[in-house]
């Protein structure tokens, strides 16, 4: 009977703190969103950091970025993402992804003003003396 009752214990009590940390593997947070939140921060830098963005399409990305982490940070405020939410926060990120390869991939740099060209900017085969 003692053994019983010991075996008893150690199951309510194995049980108590398997079911006691659930929440802390639950996470509130849809990692997906976040996961390509920070992909996109990182394309973003390394974009910047390699040259390909212009001064103007970084300042004009990263505000975007500022905007969808203030609507995240909005949606969140109840503690959780509804199915909508989670839409919404992923159609943001596609175009934002988006827009951060086409301004990656638009061929001008940072640059001296030439002709009919965007002031500030060059395309990638520029050479000195191009008129």
């Amino acid at each position: 009977m003692i053994k019983w009752t010991g075996t008893l214990v150690a199951g309510v009590l194995a049980g108590v703190v398997i079911f006691g940390s659930l929440p802390a593997w639950a996470n509130p947070y849809n990692s997906y969103v976040d996961r390509r939140a920070m992909d996109q921060e990182m394309r973003l830098q390394e974009a910047w950091q390699s040259g390909r963005l212009t001064p103007g399409e970084y300042r004009r990305l990263e505000n975007q970025q500022q905007r969808i982490r203030l609507v995240e940070d909005r949606m969140r405020a109840d503690g959780r993402l509804d199915p909508g939410e989670k839409t919404r926060l992923n159609e943001m990120l596609n175009h934002s992804g988006r827009a951060i390869y086409r301004s990656a991939h638009n061929n001008w740099r940072p640059g001296p003003y030439r002709g009919n060209w965007r002031p500030g900017c060059r395309p990638v085969n520029w050479r000195p003396g191009w008129r």
